[in-house]
């Protein structure tokens, strides 16, 4: 009788694809932030497909964690670009010019304009929004001609 010999070794352990799904994670946000930057919404399929942009810039903060946690530095760094990138095409865009009101007239509420004999004004800017102003004070009514306005 013979005896088989050998050693009894253990297959080695597969392990779970941590920064494949990473790169999972990324790559579609990555691929929208390069069509909504590179102005690819042509055609009515894509541009109702770019309406989502809010939701993708807020998917793309998860995608972002998932390449953390797998500590797979080249993702995070695309998921970071592509998080700031699609950040900025939502957010508004600041208020860059403020210009003040002009000469003789004040910021005021419409009350106050009334109340000081002054008419209120709108004045619109480019950043979106109206400013309420007041125009200067309403000029006291024409005196007749031969009329005096000194009393003595």
């Amino acid at each position: 009788m013979e005896t088989v010999g050998g050693t009894i070794v253990t297959p080695a352990r597969r392990r779970f694809p941590v920064k494949a799904l990473a790169w999972m994670a990324v790559s579609p946000f990555a691929v929208w932030a390069a069509a909504r930057i590179g102005g690819l919404e042509r055609g009515s399929l894509t541009t109702q497909l770019m309406t989502a942009t809010p939701y993708a810039a807020a998917g793309s903060l998860v995608s972002l964690l998932v390449a953390m946690a797998a500590r797979n530095r080249p993702a995070a760094a695309v998921a970071l670009v592509t998080s700031a990138a699609l950040g900025f095409s939502v957010l508004p865009e600041p208020s860059v010019r403020r210009t003040p009101p002009r000469a003789g007239r004040s910021r005021c509420s419409p009350s106050t304009c009334c109340s000081a004999g002054r008419t209120p004004a709108r004045s619109w800017s480019w950043s979106g929004g109206s400013t309420l102003t007041c125009c200067p004070p309403r000029s006291s009514p024409p005196t007749p001609s031969g009329a005096s306005t000194r009393r003595g």
